[in-house]
């Protein structure tokens, strides 16, 4: 005698399907989450790939140059990504927003922070410039690493002039602010 069946309909048959895989996925969330983010990171390796003109078929073919500039572009996107999300889209106005938290707090911590974070990110950047240039010399990989150097750069120096300012004190600052005379606000 077989098996009576469980589900008489189409729609009985789905909804438990979808139950099934609900309960696998919690059951496997986490192992699911690394293998998606081990694909994603592959996948813009890839995007790097192709953008530097040599393609390969197996990462064992690739020579360790080309491995070394394909991870150099790599993390001078994932920079520019890392400054984008503090940022946002209009980096004078996040400066501008630095400079309107200090007017309120005088505090300068947060200037302080935020320079030395791009500091940090500015050295990052400048040596993934130079290892490019090393590896590849002029071209679009280098004009690329370029661009996003000279943003951390122009942030880098505006959240410095807030720095040099805010030391010098609240009434320098705040006479400077009033004179829009910040580079920010040219």
């Amino acid at each position: 005698m077989p098996r009576p069946k469980l589900y008489k309909t189409i729609e009985e048959k789905a909804d438990a399907n979808r139950a099934k895989s609900k309960r696998h996925y919690n059951k496997k969330k986490t192992e699911i989450a690394e293998q998606r983010r081990a694909k994603y990171c592959q996948s813009q390796i890839d995007v790097t790939n192709q953008d530097t003109r040599h393609t390969k078929q197996n990462d064992e073919d690739i020579p360790v140059a080309e491995k070394d500039l394909q991870s150099c572009l790599w993390h001078a996107k994932r920079f520019q990504t890392r400054v984008s999300s503090i940022v946002g889209e209009v980096p004078k106005g996040f400066v501008g927003s630095i400079c309107q938290e200090y007017l309120q707090s005088l505090d300068k911590t947060a200037i302080q922070s935020y320079a030395a974070k791009f500091e940090k990110f500015l050295k990052w950047v400048l040596e993934c410039h130079d290892r490019v240039l090393q590896l590849v010399g002029t071209g679009r990989e280098l004009d690329a690493v370029t661009q996003i150097a000279n943003t951390v750069r122009e942030l880098n120096r505006m959240v410095d002039e807030l720095l040099v300012y805010a030391i010098l004190g609240p009434e320098e600052f705040l006479a400077i602010y009033e004179a829009n005379k910040f580079e920010f606000q040219e």
